[in-house]
């Protein structure tokens, strides 16, 4: 490739003259693709010049003249498919400028540019007089799709411009100066596509009578941008960045993303628009910090009007401008403010679809349906454009239109916005309606929570009797957890001192509720969730670990602070929304109400899984769970055989007694039978409403025990367990024991009692050919002051079964067993012991035990003798016991 000149390459000027032709094909160099001229380029007298498939490594891809070209007298050049691969004119380059002249004409087609001008690139000034331009298919890699001149002067000259774009600025043209159009000119650019550049950029851009700037169907930012940088005194674009005098005309159509117009002018000028015609949606001219005057401006719109035509800081004045839309429904008008002028199709008028402004008036729309013109604006043809939307006038709001009166709407139909003949029930505004709505939402959302916390049951954690310093006193402590105890302290102790609970399922019967007495009960809060009962006489030491509290009375509490929450939420919304809307107090306090329904049903239906759902959440307590998990490890093996059901064969291991024992040690404490019955055996027994030892299977019974429910649970447990350790050794786990709290139905207890002390279950399983019977003692030896545990000390003598002692330390008499203290204390019941003076729960079963004594005895007294003897015997051997394990511990110690 050579380095000047495909074709050829002169070092001085160049004349083709008197109806020559120069033809050049399939030619390239780095500069000047078809040839390269270091002077001056002429076409003259009726030559053609013709240049094809040329490419230029740099510039100039036809070809590359570096000082002006003069084509003139009827010449003509032709150039097509031509490249300037990476630098201007990718058509030609005449550096110092271009006369076209007397009929002469130029046609590029299919050019393409790396940097500036597309189709050609001059710095200097480019004359089109009397002549034809026409550039088809051209590309600049920067500016400058069509051209970039350094000025541009068209006398009755034609230029049309097709399919050009630019992938940086100026997708039709670029003059660095000022671009003139006189004399019967015309500029077209038809197809042009830049992103957000503008078509033709320019200083300034001055279109003469008679002469034309069209633009058709072209896409990108703008349609002009005049950046004027020669405001000099004597400069071309002095203070005339755009000029389009009477007879020329600026127009385009097309897809602008940005505005018509961008006019950058000099400081102090006036922008005049005048001659423009413009089919768009875009904005005539926006962001134009000098004063604007338009006259004899057109513009076509389509719906929808969304956009300004001009948007001007230092104002604008309108001595003709006609807009539009024959499209739209409403018609078209302008809205006008001191620097901003719009057009827009309002939906509450009816325009006509061409709106003209005359010295800045125009005629009004119709008034809308309802309102009617202003006294001071009727009769008059033309508005001024500010006043143009204060023609109409409307009722006020919350008045509606009757019949040419604007009447006040009433107070249960309190809103209207003036513009119709209805009133409405709710705000039209939204932020009205949702201030209302918010308030309401507020109040029924305390207020449900506070429904819900009263309401909701507290779930038994803990409840247990403590003595006072007066042992006959004591007090009752209830550990609770629900929604009111998780109040701050000073709340909840506000609550407790308001309302009564009822207490249910505890089993304890002197504080749980009945329906006859209706016994509820006060409370405060000693805090951590502990509640104390207030003013009740607890009767006997007593515990649980179940149950539930439920508020009464709860309804006067939660309308004062209903109230109260109304009153602090709703007047102040209502008051603002009222001020703000500048309708009546108590207009929007009954709207307020309105918006109350909503949120209120919507609370009576979240009530029900609401409340469910905190139920479920504060139900489980660490010892429903403890009762849960034991539950799962039950493994029932049920007792084979006819006879299954008799007592004899509902034995219990001494192994699931202890395992019993310790899984619920830490709620047992020292608390006695009655509790685990009640919080152990019959929660767990529930569902089939059986027997404890049903759940695990019954055995055949080893041993009876006969116990008091009063004795500690704990101690129950370790004198079976001792008892089971002297009678199997090693295998004691696997010994079986009749307890009635286990063994007997617990929610069938009248079954198991029977009709007589014979026919009970106590009696089957005593004459059920079972090995003994062991009693269990603790230092207040209280099995021997019950009248069903010397029943059954009366039976086992009767069947000659053998009776033992039991205690945690092991059993009395036994070898093992060196306990001193429960056998004094033992003694001296014995010593007092009279069965009339013992106690039961039932008065009929006492009696019924006292008859079957002494027809069998003939007296009680006889029965006292029989005790007497029996453990008197018992202690004698006790005391040998711990004489003999004294004796060898001083042995052990040298003392003997």
């Amino acid at each position: 490739m050579p380095e000047n000149g495909g074709g050829f390459a002169a070092l001085s000027d160049v004349v083709i003259a008197e109806m020559s032709k120069v033809s050049l094909s399939n030619v390239s160099a780095n500069e000047g693709g078809g040839f390269h001229v270091d002077g001056r380029l002429q076409v003259i007298n009726s030559s053609t010049l013709s240049v094809q498939n040329a490419r230029a490594g740099i510039s100039g891809g036809g070809f590359l003249a570096q000082k002006d070209v003069n084509i003139t007298g009827m010449s003509k050049v032709e150039i097509s498919d031509s490249q300037a691969v990476f630098g201007h004119g990718g058509g030609f380059v005449p550096a110092k400028g271009l006369q076209l002249t007397e009929g002469s004409a130029i046609f590029i087609e299919n050019a393409t540019a790396g940097g500036k001008g597309g189709a050609a690139y001059s710095e200097g000034n480019v004359v089109i007089n009397s002549s034809n331009v026409s550039i088809q298919n051209a590309t600049a890699g920067t500016h400058g799709g069509g051209f970039h001149f350094g000025g541009l002067n068209m006398y009755n000259g034609f230029m049309v411009i097709n399919n050009s774009q630019a992938k940086q600025t100026s997708s039709g043209g670029f003059v660095d100066n000022r671009a003139l159009l006189t004399s019967q000119s015309q500029l077209v650019v038809r197809h042009a596509k830049g992103n957000n550049s503008a078509v033709l950029t320019a200083d300034c851009l001055h279109i003469h009578p008679g002469s034309a700037f069209l633009m058709d169907n072209v896409k990108g930012g703008h349609a002009v941008m005049l950046q004027n940088n020669d405001c000099s005194s004597d400069g071309e674009c002095s203070k005339r960045t755009l000029q389009v005098k009477s007879g020329g005309a600026l127009n385009a159509t097309g897809h602008l993303s940005l505005a018509f117009l961008s006019v950058a002018a000099c400081p102090n000028e006036t922008v005049h628009l005048s001659g423009i015609s413009w089919s768009s949606h875009s904005p005539l001219l926006r962001h134009q910090r000098q004063p604007v005057e338009i006259d004899d401006v057109s513009i076509h719109y389509q719906p929808p009007l969304q956009n300004l035509l001009i948007n001007c800081e230092a104002g604008f004045k309108i001595n003709s401008l006609v807009a539009t839309c024959t499209a739209c429904a409403q018609g078209v008008t302008l809205n006008a403010t001191n620097h901003m002028l719009q057009a827009l199709s309002p939906k509450d008028r009816q325009c006509p679809s061409k709106v003209t402004v005359s010295r800045d008036k125009t005629s009004p729309c119709d008034c809308p349906t309802h309102q009617i013109i202003k006294a001071n604006f009727r009769g008059n043809e033309s508005v001024a454009l500010k006043d143009l939307f204060a023609t109409c006038q409307s009722c006020h709001n919350h008045s509606y239109y009757d019949n040419g009166t604007c009447r006040k709407c009433g107070v249960l139909w309190a809103w209207s916005d003036g513009k119709s003949d209805k009133c409405h029930w709710l705000p039209r505004e939204n932020w009205q309606l949702a201030c209302l709505l918010m308030g309401g939402a507020i109040i029924v959302f305390l207020a449900f929570v506070l429904f819900e916390i009263l309401i909701s049951p507290l779930v038994v954690v803990d409840a247990t009797s403590d003595p006072l310093e007066i042992a006959s006193e004591k007090v009752f402590t209830i550990t609770a957890q629900g929604p009111i105890v998780g109040l701050p302290t000073y709340l909840s102790r506000i609550v407790h001192w308001l309302v009564s609970y009822r207490v249910e399922g505890t089993s304890l019967q002197w504080l749980d509720f009945d329906k006859k007495s209706k016994n509820t009960v006060k409370v405060r809060s000693i805090g951590n969730g502990k509640l104390q009962l207030q003013d009740v006489y607890v009767p006997f030491d007593c515990a649980a670990c179940k149950g539930v509290m439920h508020a009464t009375k709860t309804f006067p509490l939660f309308a004062v602070l209903a109230v109260f929450i109304s009153v602090v939420v709703l007047v102040p919304v209502t008051w603002v929304v009222a001020a703000m809307s500048e309708n009546g107090f108590g207009h929007v306090l009954v709207t307020a109400f309105y918006c109350l329904l909503p949120t209120a049903v919507a609370a009576a239906v979240l009530h029900l899984p609401v409340a469910c759902l905190v139920g479920w959440f504060y139900r489980r307590t660490p010892f429903s769970a403890a009762l849960n998990e034991y539950h799962k490890h039950i493994q029932c093996k049920p007792h084979l055989g006819r006879d299954a059901t008799h007592p004899r064969n509902q034995g219990l291991m001494a192994l699931t007694l202890q395992d019993l024992g310790k899984h619920f040690e830490r709620f047992i404490l020292e608390r006695n039978m009655h509790f685990v019955v009640a919080n152990i055996v019959r929660p767990l027994a529930c569902n089939k409403r059986e027997s404890f030892v049903t759940l695990w299977g019954g055995r055949q019974v080893d041993y009876f025990v006969s116990h008091s429910w009063g004795t500690s649970f704990s101690h129950f447990v370790r004198s079976i367990r001792s008892h089971a350790m002297s009678k199997g050794g090693q295998t004691w786990t696997d010994a079986t024991y009749w307890i009635c709290s286990f063994a007997n139905n617990q929610w069938d207890i009248e079954a198991e009692l029977g009709t007589d002390p014979m026919d009970s279950a106590f009696a089957r399983a005593l004459t059920g050919g079972i090995k003994g019977v062991v009693m269990v003692l603790d230092q207040q030896v209280q099995p021997l002051t019950r009248v069903w545990c010397l029943f059954e000390f009366f039976l086992s003598s009767r069947e000659n079964l053998e009776l033992d002692f039991g205690t945690d330390a092991g059993v009395i008499g036994d070898d093992g067993c060196t306990s001193f203290d429960i056998a004094l204390e033992v003694g001296r019941k014995i010593k007092s012991l009279q069965v009339v003076n013992c106690e039961t729960s039932s008065e009929k079963d006492k009696q019924d035990i006292f008859d079957y004594i002494v027809s069998e005895l003939g007296s009680l007294e006889r029965m006292d003798e029989q005790i007497r003897s029996l453990m008197g015997n018992m202690l004698k051997k006790n005391l040998s016991n711990v004489g003999h394990a004294t004796e060898t511990l001083l042995l052990e110690l040298g003392q003997i």
